[in-house]
């Protein structure tokens, strides 16, 4: 069960009119983000149903009591459960998957004759706080249900963002937000930690010993470079091979990166400072200079916390 830390204000029902509260059913209900939004939903005063694959017959008992159904599972599994489940499903229920991924799995939802949509919660299970944070719904059949507003109205009291996109084209964002971020920190760090291992075993030095290199000349970038791998190697390694390995917009954002670091070598390479230059001021340009300001602002309270550890 979740601490109470977790939850920093209760969430309110949405506003309606006498429409009845929407049972719910979490098919994956014991994992990080299911038990998440099972005492979310709870301390709202719904009930929340539990279908766990563990305990033999929990998903139909769930599903038939339920008005909204959730698939909260991992990404490669999502096809699978609602293959399972699907006997189950009636044709007044909405199903939803909470996923990082939606367009492989629009195949699999086109053939329910329930309401379908995709909904991802753009953080993970140890959120304290729902204000700022953003919920992306897509559509995944044409049949329309009131869940979906019930949803939307819901997550919105809570202080949530709620953002409308395609499978599709939410796939190509989270490619460039999610899984090109996670690449170049997992393979930046790779080559730090190798330079380093060799580093130390050169003078004798354990590997272990954090303290003995780069740590001591740490730049405010490298700490900052520091702070947000160590935020990706905290997860399972599942988490981020499933979101890379699953979103079939992953290899073009990589093949599109590897060109910009080859193209770059050539430059570094070339000493070619003009080039450089009009790289670097064109891509400064594309981010805005009020951005570029108030990242400069943002970052420099990021390090005012690190410094102080």
């Amino acid at each position: 069960m979740f601490n109470e830390v977790y939850f920093t204000i209760v969430p309110k029902l949405p506003k309606s009119s006498n429409q009845s509260k929407p049972r719910i059913a979490i098919i994956g209900g014991t994992g990080g983000m299911g038990v998440l939004f099972a005492e979310l939903f709870r301390k709202a005063g719904l009930e929340v149903l539990i279908g766990s694959r563990k305990v033999a017959g929990s998903y139909e008992k769930a599903i038939s009591a339920a008005d909204i159904v959730i698939v909260s599972v991992p990404i490669q599994a999502v096809p699978e459960t609602i293959l399972c489940i699907k006997p189950f499903l009636k044709k007044n229920q909405l199903i939803v998957d909470f996923s990082s991924v939606q367009s492989p799995h629009h195949p699999s939802f086109k053939k329910l004759q329930c309401s379908a949509i995709s909904v991802h919660p753009l953080f993970g299970p140890t959120v304290k706080d729902f204000v700022g944070q953003i919920f992306v719904f897509s559509e995944q059949n044409k049949l329309t249900h009131k869940g979906v507003s019930f949803l939307k109205n819901f997550f919105r009291n809570l202080g949530g963002t709620i953002v409308d996109m395609t499978p599709k084209s939410h796939d190509s964002s989270m490619a460039l937000i999610q899984a090109l971020i996670h690449v170049t920190h997992i393979t930046t760090s790779a080559v730090i930690e190798d330079a380093r291992s060799k580093a130390q075993s050169k003078v004798g030095g354990k590997v272990g010993d954090k303290a003995t290199f780069l740590e001591k000349v740490s730049t405010p970038v490298y700490k900052l470079h520091r702070a947000v791998s160590g935020r990706i190697f905290s997860q399972p390694a599942e988490l981020y091979a499933n979101i890379l390995m699953t979103n079939p917009e992953v290899l073009k954002v990589i093949d599109a990166e590897i060109l910009a670091l080859t193209k770059l070598r050539k430059v570094v390479a070339d000493k070619d400072y003009k080039r450089f230059e009009q790289t670097f001021n064109k891509t400064k340009d594309l981010l805005g200079a009020e951005n570029v300001k108030q990242c400069m602002q943002d970052t420099s309270k990021m390090l005012e916390i690190i410094n102080k550890k």
